[in-house]
């Protein structure tokens, strides 16, 4: 899970500063905030090839006007949350985060997702000149950095803090449901599943949900490591005829070097970062490094 967090001045109505969230996700407002959750059901497709109206200042106008009347009668300022901006490509995301002020004009609070690859261009510099903050929700490291050079080849050693939040995790989402987490995974099915999500919170969630079907299909209430492996092969024999000599050749160089370096297409980079094939964290000095998807890695 990714997010980015870019904040914004307020536009002429006044009030807090707007925030922009680019990222993959921003998740838990609604709690936070206690917000009403307004549905567009916009399709992807829809956001991917957006353009911008002719008369958009007339429609941030009446937009400031909704705002301030929402203000006035809430008695309360106003904070817009807006996802779905990550499905954009990271040239549209240039455009609306980096080329243009637009975004910052509606004159409340404001959160926005971005594509996790625009955070990585040259591009997010200009970002930050139109909005005052800016932040990354990284992935969890569930191994350590790995080694650079030839050396990439080597077994990942696991990080326990990092495994140990995504159990908890687990075992949360169990209890909601009133479950015991010991009674329908094995602790060595659980690692399995854990380690190979790379620290991704949907990854986790998606081959959990790949294992309960495969119970479902053996007539079993337990998920353990003949499962979990299970579900482990079919992601990655799902993932290899995506992989083409480009990608393998990129993901090699970004482990040899322990970096996005020149030399590489952007495009390939982008298209690897938004499939999770390629994942980004940072370490204690806010510094960055990636490592392949653990289920990918095997394929190189």
């Amino acid at each position: 899970m990714f997010a980015i967090a870019l904040v914004a001045g307020a536009g002429a109505v006044g009030g807090p500063p707007a925030a922009l969230a680019a990222g993959a996700a921003v998740v838990g407002a609604g709690q936070v905030f206690k917000t009403f959750r307004i549905e567009l059901n916009v399709h992807d497709d829809l956001v991917k090839t957006l353009v911008l109206p002719a008369n958009r200042q007339e429609v941030i106008g009446a937009l400031n006007e909704i705002i301030e009347d929402v203000h006035d009668k809430a008695g309360k300022p106003v904070l817009v949350i807006t996802d779905g901006l990550d499905k954009v490509s990271a040239t549209r995301a240039q455009l609306l985060f980096a080329d243009s002020a637009l975004l910052t004009e509606p004159s409340c609070a404001l959160v926005y997702a971005a594509p996790i690859e625009f955070y990585h261009r040259v591009g997010v510099e200009q970002a930050h000149n139109r909005f005052n903050d800016c932040a990354i929700l990284p992935n969890l490291p569930v191994y350590k950095r790995p080694p650079v050079g030839d050396h990439w080849k080597l077994d990942r050693e696991p990080n326990e803090d990092g495994m140990q939040v995504m159990r908890k995790v687990v075992t949360k989402r169990f209890e909601a449901r009133g479950k015991a987490v010991d009674l329908l995974v094995t602790p060595l099915a659980l690692d399995i599943l854990v380690r190979m999500s790379g620290g991704v919170m949907r990854e986790l969630v998606r081959a959990f949900r790949d294992a309960a079907t495969f119970a479902q299909l053996r007539d079993t209430m337990q998920i353990d490591e003949t499962i979990a492996h299970a579900v482990v092969h079919q992601r990655r024999q799902s993932i290899a005829p995506q992989l083409n000599a480009e990608h393998r050749q990129t993901l090699q160089r970004v482990l040899r070097e322990g970096a996005l370096s020149g030399g590489q297409s952007a495009a390939v980079k982008d298209e690897l970062l938004r499939s999770l094939h390629l994942l980004s964290y940072r370490d204690d000095r806010d510094t960055f490094w990636f490592d392949v998807h653990p289920t990918v890695l095997p394929l190189l």
